[in-house]
């Protein structure tokens, strides 16, 4: 059994002990090695590969030499080519017949496309809705009951006989198969143009509807609520446009000054047009809403009110016939 050795005093044998690990490390350090650990000495002709660098330069030089030979052939070919171009070159038989045919073929497309341009259409849409009118008219004097329209399905009441809707559409279609067409009504305006413009660094989404005798514009505003409206009579549109009724031109001249919609033209001329800016529904259900700035526009303004007045105090009228004759049906 190991045993420590007996000390007299513990503090000094530790410090003792630690000089004498001190001594140890000492000698350690101060020892010199049997074994040389130092790296070989180096050759130059290990660290330089002279072959590669041998080849590296026998293709530059290849390439070095190439390249003059390709700048003497450029060189040559600019000067032969120089001395030929002095002579007088050959003359073509057909290039001044051809040019000509050219010109004329140019002209002549030219003026097709200026008469398909200014070329008017031959059907006039209002003499068709003034001609549907005038038959919807005859058409209530002849029938017995009110002319129902687009009304396609001859149904039975619960006492077997025929509703006064369906009255009309027995005695005129041969077969109970064919349906006729539905048209749309005529107090409506047709839209004409729809596009979406940047007006004023904004955009804007534009929609023109053409009434009988003006052209109604709507401006609606694509990120609020706003929007603005315009009306413009078409013989003022005609001569605004050239003659022609051109869309596209119109809402080109579209701008927005103090918060007003207004046409400005090339020239910078202000055509004064009444604007006030609506409501998204008072502008789907009028399509215009008007102002009373230039008395033209009220008047057209006016005009437009009495008839939508005279249309909505039609229908009524209208309405009451219809329940007139079907409690007299029913009393029957």
């Amino acid at each position: 059994m190991f045993r420590a050795i007996p000390i007299g005093n513990k503090v000094l044998s530790k410090k003792w002990d630690e000089q004498k690990l001190q001594i140890h490390y000492d000698k350690l350090k101060r020892m010199k090695s049997s074994i040389d650990k130092s790296c070989p000495a180096s050759f130059n002709h290990l660290k330089r590969k002279l072959k590669k660098e041998q080849m590296i330069e026998e293709r530059f030089t290849e390439i070095e030499r190439e390249n003059r030979l390709l700048l003497e052939k450029m060189s040559h070919i600019m000067i032969a080519r120089s001395s030929r171009s002095s002579t007088q070159p050959k003359k073509s038989l057909n290039r001044e017949l051809r040019r000509r045919q050219l010109v004329q073929i140019t002209a002549e497309n030219q003026a097709l496309l200026k008469r398909l341009q200014e070329k008017q259409p031959s059907y006039n849409v209002h003499k068709w809705e003034d001609d549907r009118r005038d038959s919807e008219r005859r058409l209530q004097f002849m029938c017995e009951f009110p002319y129902a329209l687009g009304n396609s399905r001859n149904r039975k009441s619960n006492d077997g006989r025929w509703t006064p809707g369906n009255v009309l559409l027995r005695n005129s279609t041969s077969s109970g198969s064919k349906k006729p067409r539905k048209l749309s009504p005529l107090g409506e305006s047709n839209l004409v143009f729809k596009k979406g413009l940047t007006i004023s660094g904004k955009y804007f989404l534009i929609e023109m509807y053409k009434g009988k005798k003006n052209i109604k514009i709507v401006v609606f505003d694509t990120q609020t609520p706003e929007s603005f409206s315009l009306s413009l009579p078409i013989k003022e549109l005609i001569e605004i446009c050239n003659g022609k009724e051109d869309y596209d031109y119109l809402a080109g001249m579209l701008q927005l000054e103090e918060g007003e919609l207004v046409l400005v033209d090339d020239r910078g001329n202000n055509f004064q047009s009444n604007t006030v800016p609506v409501s998204q529904n008072e502008s789907k259900d009028m399509g215009v809403a008007q102002s009373a700035r230039n008395p033209s526009n009220r008047i057209l303004s006016q005009d437009i009110s009495h008839e939508r007045a005279a249309s909505h105090s039609e229908i009524e009228s209208l309405n009451h016939e219809t329940t007139e004759s079907k409690a007299t049906e029913e009393n029957l």
